[in-house]
């Protein structure tokens, strides 16, 4: 039994020593791509969601629309907490005063010297779902052809040392609007972002962070036809995966997570206290005692 015992405590040992302490999240970003990742060839988008926990199938916030998804997955409440909703986030920025403030904001006040980025091709992300106050990266070009340069650019100069960084892609959506859901056009743009997404993961290997970087990727809604909005499976089932240190492999049940749940794993990936009033949720991921052991360790 004394060796057994002793066994065990080495095994949990070496498991401590060699754990991975995540010292970034990249969040990815990908508005109206639903889960057609399933229907279309998505080969990063399916080797990214493989190597860490992943639902195929989890939950929007209803209504299936951009600035209430995207404000929940921000501030981690539900849409009628946080008030945002296409136009508001166009026209007007978030307010200072908000009792629901942004993981960005929610980092800078318990963390001021963190670097963050938001990279997003619909603005109303940076300047009106962010607040303005927050001390930050941010680019708003119109394509996400024009982005994903400064994203590669920013990412290998400064993605070491940065504590979050948020890549949004808008293509797809717009692609779906111009032209219907599931339409060849739609699944070009969706394969390019795709590639886009590969070539996001190869920078970080390059820059030999992946072992230290959890990747988080999502999307808002999907679609049917030329828009969305309603709560049909089309629209309401999105992708969802987390990648990363000390995450194990493993395929999730459908509607296991909702997309909102993503403020709460940034911020406690990160070590930053998750709000009281947080309507987002941090699921237990880790089921085997080792990764516990670890996580416990990693956090001091």
């Amino acid at each position: 039994m004394r060796y057994t015992i002793n066994f065990i405590y080495l095994l949990n040992l070496i498991a401590i020593i060699y754990c991975k302490k995540i010292e970034r999240v990249l969040f990815l970003g990908l508005d109206g791509a639903g889960s057609f990742h399933t229907k279309i060839d998505t080969p990063n988008v399916d080797r990214l969601l493989k190597s860490g926990i992943y639902c195929d199938y989890a939950s929007a916030m209803d209504p299936t629309m951009s600035g209430e998804n995207w404000g929940s997955m921000l501030h981690g409440v539900i849409p009628s907490k946080h008030g945002l909703n296409n136009d508001i986030a166009d026209n007007y920025p978030y307010p200072e005063d908000s009792p629901y403030p942004s993981i960005f904001k929610i980092i800078y006040q318990q963390d001021p010297k963190a670097k963050m980025a938001s990279f997003a091709r619909w603005p109303a992300i940076n300047t009106g779902i962010i607040e303005l106050s927050v001390p930050m990266h941010r680019v708003s070009n119109l394509s996400d052809d024009d982005n994903i340069g400064p994203m590669l650019k920013y990412l290998r100069a400064n993605g070491t040392d940065s504590k979050l960084m948020y890549f949004y892609f808008g293509d797809i959506d717009n692609a779906g609007h111009n032209m219907k859901w599931m339409t060849p056009i739609y699944k070009i743009n969706y394969k390019k972002v795709d590639a886009y997404i590969g070539l996001i993961l190869d920078a970080l290997d390059v820059l030999n962070i992946r072992d230290t970087t959890l990747v988080i990727i999502a999307a808002d809604h999907g679609g049917i036809g030329y828009g969305h909005g309603g709560t049909i499976k089309f629209e309401r089932n999105v992708l969802f995966g987390i990648s990363g240190p000390n995450i194990n492999t493993k395929k999730l049940h459908d509607n296991a997570v909702r997309n909102m749940d993503a403020a709460a794993i940034i911020l406690k990936s990160l070590n930053y206290q998750i709000p009281d009033y947080f309507d987002a949720k941090y699921p237990k991921f880790q089921q085997n005692r080792n990764i516990f052991v670890k996580l416990i360790y990693r956090q001091r």
